[in-house]
């Protein structure tokens, strides 16, 4: 390696490593990590909400009593937390974060620092990965770097949810098998066995990776690998019966939770979004959602992810055209077919393509390796790293991005409410019940002395219309629900629109 090229990796370090770390303190923190500091703390958000949402006035500092560890809680309460309030969602990373948190507290740095150490662990192991199939440091260099600097990877590295950990089990995983596969080594089966239960302990979704490994057995014709593979399968499915058990008996929790998925297939919309979906491994240049120029710049990167994997069917060597077309194309449908037939969007949600995420970089990094004396290629490589390092560079001082609905424009709304020197939010459960998230989220970014007055649902009206009219502050009204908007248009007129889009209003005396 030349004294140039050490300078460069060394600098191309030094960046990664930047845009993972920089201003996560600034950056919103989103209704969904405000659930994981919920459940790893102990509490739970029906307590907050039959406490809270009662027709009063709180302070911030009361707010964020549930962000704290509850005095007296165990690792039994964040699993109770999980149990009773969200079953779909398995426990491991919620333990994590816990033990995390009681070293180093649950801020929101703090909160995200553990995620971004997880995610740079992914990093050897994505190396080992690509060097054990492809037998090739360049192809592990190059994989690396794409993991590295992916805007994906990236994003959601600063998020405290279970993604990174996702990604590592993925990885960590698939190794195992593959060494498991090559060698046949009781040793590699029982790692493989182990790690895939850790990760489907993280996400339900897991299955998918499992079900694809399955299917990687059967298309590489290892029949001798049926066995030991279906003993490591039935061992994680013993393994994991606690939380089938949970499934099962919390399973309408669980289909009540995940109604926001419903919809009816639309092929223009579900295009769109698998475009950006696959393409958000490499860049996150964005134009708007309905701009063409979005679709046809990204449609760049999803030309190069087909060709990669034509690249890999065209090898000669079926353990690695198996891994990484079974890796990349199982996941996949195995989310767009129940779409298909339940009217859902899964396959729509860029985090839920997780499970085919690496082998789409290994793909690539491939693709590369079998151009490295092309000139061309060269350049297109120059390319593709430069829109990481770009979509790098833009995050770093990006407050918000496309992975943080419903808290999308809560920083905006918190600009807003904290040029009042006297603000008070009024709000309720919403609807949809995501305010009882959103409002915690908020309260992050507010002023210290900006007040809450929560409705129950439905709301007391003598109550909340007396505390608002005894207020002498400015009165914002933050996504209420049609209610609670309904019965203060009554007494108030029509709310003053701040921000339509964050449905946030003003009553104007």
């Amino acid at each position: 390696m030349t004294k140039y090229l050490k300078i460069l990796l060394v600098i191309l370090l030094i960046l990664g490593l930047l845009f993972r770390f920089l201003n996560l303190e600034k950056k919103v923190y989103w209704h969904d990590e405000v659930y994981t500091t919920i459940r790893a703390t102990g509490n739970r958000a029906n307590v907050f909400y039959n406490e809270e949402f009662q027709n009063k006035i709180v302070s911030i500092e009361q707010l964020q009593k549930y962000q704290q560890l509850k005095i007296g809680s165990s690792d039994f309460d964040t699993i109770n937390s999980l149990i009773n309030e969200d079953p779909h969602h398995p426990p491991l990373y919620f333990l994590l974060n816990r033990y995390w948190g009681k070293l180093f507290g649950f801020s929101i740095t703090s909160s995200r620092v553990l995620p971004i150490i997880i995610s740079l662990i992914s990093l050897p192991l994505m190396y080992l990965l690509a060097l054990e199939l492809f037998n090739s440091k360049l192809v592990g260099y190059l994989a690396t770097l794409f993991l590295f600097f992916s805007p994906f990877d990236i994003i959601f590295s600063q998020i405290a949810r279970q993604y990174s950990l996702l990604t590592l089990f993925i990885i960590l995983s698939s190794l195992f098998l593959l060494k498991a596969t090559k060698y046949g080594q009781r040793k590699d089966w029982l790692l493989y066995t182990i790690t895939a239960s850790l990760g489907w302990y993280t996400h339900l979704f897991f299955a998918v990776t499992i079900i694809a490994q399955g299917v990687f057995i059967l298309v590489i014709r290892q029949f001798k690998k049926i066995v030991p593979f279906s003993l490591s399968l039935l061992s994680i499915m013993i393994l994991y019966l606690p939380w089938l058990l949970v499934l099962l008996a919390r399973r309408e929790t669980a289909i009540s939770l995940t109604d926001w998925a419903k919809a009816r297939f639309d092929i223009i919309l579900f295009s769109k979004q698998w475009i950006l979906s696959f393409s958000s491994l490499f860049t996150d240049l964005f134009f708007g959602f309905d701009n063409p120029l979005t679709y046809l710049y990204r449609l760049l990167f999803i030309g190069l992810i087909f060709w990669a994997i034509i690249v890999v069917y065209r090898t000669k060597d079926l353990l690695i055209s198996g891994f990484i077309i079974t890796s990349i194309v199982v996941p996949f449908f195995l989310l767009v077919i129940p779409d298909l037939i339940f009217s859902t969007l899964r396959s729509t949600i860029t985090r839920y393509l997780i499970s085919s995420y690496p082998a789409v970089q290994l793909a690539v990094a491939y693709l590369f390796y079998n151009y490295k004396n092309n000139r061309l290629w060269q350049l297109i490589l120059v390319f593709v790293l430069t829109n990481g390092l770009i979509s790098g560079a833009m995050n770093v001082e990006a407050e918000t991005s496309w992975a943080k609905l419903p808290s999308y424009s809560n920083k905006e709304i918190t600009k807003v409410v904290n040029q009042s020197s006297n603000a008070l939010i009024v709000s309720d459960r919403g609807d949809g019940w995501i305010n009882i998230g959103d409002v915690l989220s908020l309260s992050y970014h507010l002023n210290k002395d900006v007040k809450f007055l929560l409705a129950s649902y439905p709301a007391k009206k003598e109550t909340v219309l007396g505390l608002i009219n005894k207020s002498k502050a400015d009165i914002f009204v933050f996504r209420p629900s049609k209610a609670l908007k309904t019965m203060l248009e009554k007494n108030y007129g029509l709310l003053e629109p701040i921000n339509l889009e964050a449905d946030l209003y003003e009553i104007i005396p």
